[in-house]
């Protein structure tokens, strides 16, 4: 197609530009170091942390928590049960489990996936497992340039991650030079969308912080240091590290179990699908510095779930055993008038290997695991198998409400809807709700009691591009009935991509044409050659507009036939919109008619004094003049008739003089 070199030489000089970027250091490190993936998808890895974002001052590390537990005798028979229901645990790997070399390891990749620039660098690396751990170095190939190497997951959808992270030295001897050493849990789609809890050295010392990095495929961009401990030369070098986010607005972290920071109110960026690296970066030549990684687990949530309790229950305790007939309270929470209990477990090193009891308010044991078991956070567990008959939860017998819905509102709305019980003898007050949000595999209690018997109701306030999972339960004064069916949806995204396409009258491809999107003042956000992509605020006013080029004229918008241009947009989805363009080089008169239609077609902006070759449908026709030749102008004129056998509908007619080619359209009636 004529004319588009100009636009081809625009596009160079981007890639030149992005080229001179990374060139620069303004994408710093082995950000472009692509990883395999499940499904065949290539994802980048994380950037490493820019020098002085962090501050050098700040709190120490906390100890791990020496409170003296709580001793309870095990009950050696209970007249109930407590069995799994559900697991939380994701993935688990202690990194001591084998001996193994690197090139063991990288021969035999499986559930982790080990990779790194550093390789592509010709910068020294280091991979093994033994019984201390999976040891990863790095070393910079030259002072200043970073390289590294990691241990990376499948995409996974935790909420819990958690590793026992050893830096390697406390200091390092060369000046503006950096060891980082962490856990990246990093957003499962392309953009290089991370959080860390990661150790930072430096000649001054070694600290610890949790950063949060956002970007594009080609690396992080911005960074934003959440939490740190200072920077001092005697900072522990060994540190459990504890993530756990939704990937949108919260996240929390807990360093040697012991919680140092959460918020409710970031925007991570993040999907609800996760990969996560092992990994060190250094960009010091001087040596090569080995990271060590234990007790790796990701689980679906931190507190571990009993339900089903028998009305006398009070309490339920997490009891590891600490010697014959007793062990120690890791954990305990009282049973509501449900039947369920709620503990808090994310501050427990995982597996606990341990009992679940369950106690009536004279503290003693009603329900017990028949030994101590492996418990997870997000374990859901169930009481059950009474030795003196007992049936599950009275309250269940109350009927339940039936067929709820959600639906989505907006960005930050579900509506709820049910039906109300049937033959109930007893008075209805209100209903109990609860939501999952997310990955989350455990309830929480949104409404307790409505005190109404509407059956609708609006959440409101949520997070965009989430998916939340309720149930409704009805609420007989002081009882609770079992649950309605679960539902669930997704709130809107915040944006959606709006994709602007092109093509000709003729259904051939066209593009490269000029595209502008304003919103809704006429203010200029974003411009772009079709097909040419835009992120617009879900249900927001825009208008589009494409330019017209050379011979290439709007004709109208595919979808709905429309001829204005600008148009105006509001998405509450991704998009594509197609403009149709007619190409006026060519034009045909009449341009309609039946079989036999003497044709006079008439071109422009063909090169001057050459033979022209017209086609209707691929086919040569036979013109008058037979042979046809464009003036010095690069113009002609030339008639030809429609085939009788030609079919109704659109037909094309084409003209080229064997380097610029146009067509136009025919429709035979």
């Amino acid at each position: 197609m004529s004319g588009q070199k100009s636009r081809e030489s625009n596009a160079v000089t981007t890639i030149i530009l992005a080229l001179a970027l990374v060139s620069s250091g303004i994408f710093a490190g082995h950000a472009y170091a692509q990883i395999p993936s499940t499904g065949g998808i290539t994802l980048p890895s994380p950037s490493p942390i820019p020098a002085g974002i962090i501050p050098t001052t700040g709190p120490g590390l906390p100890s791990q928590n020496v409170t003296v537990p709580q001793v309870v005798p095990i009950p050696s028979s209970t007249n109930y049960t407590v069995s799994r229901a559900g697991s939380g645990l994701v993935a688990y790997d202690s990194f001591t489990n084998e001996t193994a070399t690197k090139a063991q390891l990288q021969s035999s990749q499986g559930w982790w996936i080990y990779g790194g620039d550093a390789p592509g660098e010709n910068a020294p690396y280091a991979l093994w497992r033994d019984p201390q751990g999976l040891h990863i170095g790095a070393q910079g190939p030259a002072n200043g340039t970073y390289a590294g190497y990691f241990a990376q997951t499948p995409i996974t959808s935790a909420t819990l991650y958690h590793v026992k992270v050893t830096a390697p030295v406390e200091t390092i001897p060369s000046s503006n030079n950096y060891l980082e050493n962490g856990m990246y849990v990093q957003n499962g789609t392309m953009d290089v969308n991370y959080v860390t809890c990661t150790s930072v050295t430096t000649t001054t010392g070694t600290q610890w912080a949790l950063v949060a990095a956002n970007g594009s495929p080609y690396g992080a961009t911005t960074f934003k240091s959440l939490w740190w401990t200072g920077m001092s030369p005697n900072q522990p070098l060994t540190v459990d590290c504890t993530i756990i986010t939704n990937g949108t607005n919260y996240l929390k972290l807990l360093m040697n179990n012991v919680p140092v920071y959460e918020s409710r109110s970031l925007n991570l960026n993040m999907s609800s699908q996760f990969i996560t690296f092992m990994e060190p970066q250094s960009n010091y030549a001087g040596q090569l510095l080995n990271g060590t990684f234990q007790n790796y687990y990701e689980t679906a949530g931190g507190n571990v779930t009993v339900a089903n309790a028998p009305p006398s229950a009070a309490m339920v305790r997490i009891v590891q055993p600490t010697s014959s007939g007793s062990g120690s309270v890791v954990a305990s929470a009282p049973v509501d008038k449900s039947g369920r209990a709620t503990l808090y477990t994310e501050n427990q090193q995982m597996p606990m290997h341990a009992y679940v009891i369950v106690y009536d308010s004279k503290g003693d044991a009603m329900a017990s695991t028949s030994g101590p078991v492996d418990i997870w956070g997000g374990d859901t567990y169930s009481v059950g198998g009474s030795s003196v008959g007992y049936t599950v939860a009275t309250t269940n017998e109350l009927p339940p409400p039936t067929n709820l819905t959600a639906t989505t509102a907006s960005q930050s709305q579900i509506n709820l809807n049910w039906t109300a019980p049937q033959n109930s003898t007893s008075v209805l007050t209100g209903y109990k709700i609860e939501r999952m949000a997310g990955s989350s595999a455990s309830w929480s209690t949104l409404v307790g009691d409505t005190n109404s018997t509407a059956t609708s109701y609006s959440d409101k306030g949520l997070v965009p591009d989430t998916a939340y999972t309720y149930r409704v339960s009805a609420v007989y004064g002081g009882a609770t009935s079992s649950p309605t069916n679960t539902a669930s949806a997704t709130t809107l995204a915040s944006q959606y991509q709006l994709t602007v396409d092109s093509v000709l009258d003729t259904g051939s491809a066209l593009n490269g044409m000029y595209t502008v999107l304003a919103n809704s003042t006429g203010q200029t956000v974003g411009t772009g050659w079709t097909p040419a992509s835009f992120m617009l605020d879900t249900g927001a006013q825009y208008s589009v507009a494409v330019g017209n080029y050379a011979t290439y004229v709007f004709d109208h918008w595919q979808d709905n036939g429309s001829a204005s241009d600008p148009r105006q947009v509001s998405i509450t989805s991704n998009t594509t919109l197609t403009a149709v363009f007619r190409d006026t080089a060519v034009q045909a008169s009449p341009a309609s008619g039946s079989a036999g239609t003497l044709v006079t077609v008439t071109g422009t902006s063909f090169a001057p004094n050459s033979t022209i070759s017209i086609t209707f449908d691929g086919s040569s026709v036979v013109t008058t003049p037979p042979i046809v030749t464009s003036s010095s102008a690069g113009g002609f004129s030339a008639t030809f008739q429609v085939p009788l056998a030609a079919s109704q509908g659109q037909h094309t007619i084409t003209a080229t003089d064997g380097t610029n080619t146009h067509s136009a359209l025919f429709t035979v009636n």
